[in-house]
């Protein structure tokens, strides 16, 4: 059986095709007839036809809660997505959800975050002030410090405040 999506997708292709956009009425009836035919060969309804299909995507997180958590609210937030954390055999994970495309956007943006933090937080470490700390928990309350400052201003950035936090 073919993806449901795929029908849905050439039925909506077929209900488009009307006088009104240009078909002549032969054109347009002759769609009409075949989309019919496809709703009642596949069991489809208007009603789900003209709903649009939920995704789904997910991304690996750094492995336990931390600071760059804070940015995937935003993320959903920004893409319209759900969000949920799930534990699985490739370990901690964020699931986003919602109405195609929009996970995928989400995911994107995630990994460009991801990678991002990832980014700054070497160069920082690179830096002269973080390696004159002395004491390895200096170094890690700075680490998290940092990264915290970061998912905030990568949330202000796209206009939403602290409220999305988790």
């Amino acid at each position: 059986m073919p993806d449901l999506s795929d029908i849905k997708a050439k039925i909506r292709a077929l209900r488009a095709k009307t006088v009104e956009r240009g078909c002549t009425e032969a054109e347009a009836e002759a769609a009409a007839a075949k989309a019919l035919e496809l709703m009642q060969r596949y069991g489809l309804g208007a009603a789900t036809i003209d709903t649009p299909d939920w995704a789904e995507a997910e991304e690996p997180t750094q492995g336990r809660a931390g600071p760059q958590d804070q940015v995937y609210p935003v993320i959903a937030a920004v893409t319209r997505c759900a969000l949920c954390f799930t534990k699985g055999p490739a370990g901690r994970q964020v699931r986003y959800l919602g109405r195609d495309p929009w996970p995928t956007v989400a995911a994107y943006l995630h990994q460009v975050c991801h990678g991002a933090m990832d980014r700054a937080l070497r160069e920082y470490r690179q830096s002269a002030t973080y390696r004159r700390m002395r004491s390895s928990q200096r170094k890690a309350d700075a680490r998290r410090a940092f990264l915290e400052a970061m998912a905030l201003r990568l949330g202000k950035l796209c206009g939403n405040g602290p409220d999305l936090w988790i």
